[in-house]
C-alpha cells in the first residue's frame, strides 16, 4: 500500500477548512456584535445629546424668563425711584413752606 501526498493532505486541508469556517463565522459573529454595540452606543448618543439639548432648552427658558423679570424689575425701580424724588421734593418744597410759615409767624 502506498499513501500518496494527496491522502496524507487531504485530512490537514479538511481540518484547515474547518478551522477557517469556523475563524470565519467568529470573525462574522464578532463583525455583527460590533455593529449590535454600536448601534446601542449610537443609541446612547443620540439619548444623551437629547437630554442635553432639552437641558440647554430649559436653560434657556429659564434665562429668557430671568431676563423679562430684570428688565420688568428695573422698570419698576425706575418708576420707583421717580417717585422717591418727586416724594423728595414735596418734602423739601413743605419744609421750606414751613419754615417761611414759622419766620412769618
Amino acid at each position: 500500500m502506498s499513501i500518496s501526498a494527496h491522502a496524507i493532505a487531504a485530512p490537514f486541508d479538511a481540518a484547515g477548512l474547518g478551522l477557517a469556517g469556523v475563524l470565519n463565522r467568529a470573525r462574522q459573529d464578532r463583525l455583527a456584535a460590533q455593529a449590535y454595540a454600536d448601534a446601542v452606543q449610537q443609541d446612547r448618543n443620540i439619548t444623551a445629546a437629547n437630554r442635553a439639548a432639552r437641558a440647554v432648552d430649559a436653560l434657556r427658558r429659564v434665562l429668557v424668563a430671568t431676563r423679562s423679570e430684570n428688565a420688568a424689575l428695573a422698570q419698576e425701580n425706575a418708576r420707583l425711584q421717580r417717585e422717591l424724588a418727586s416724594a423728595k421734593a414735596e418734602t423739601l418744597r413743605a419744609r421750606g413752606l414751613l419754615v417761611r410759615h414759622m419766620r412769618a409767624a
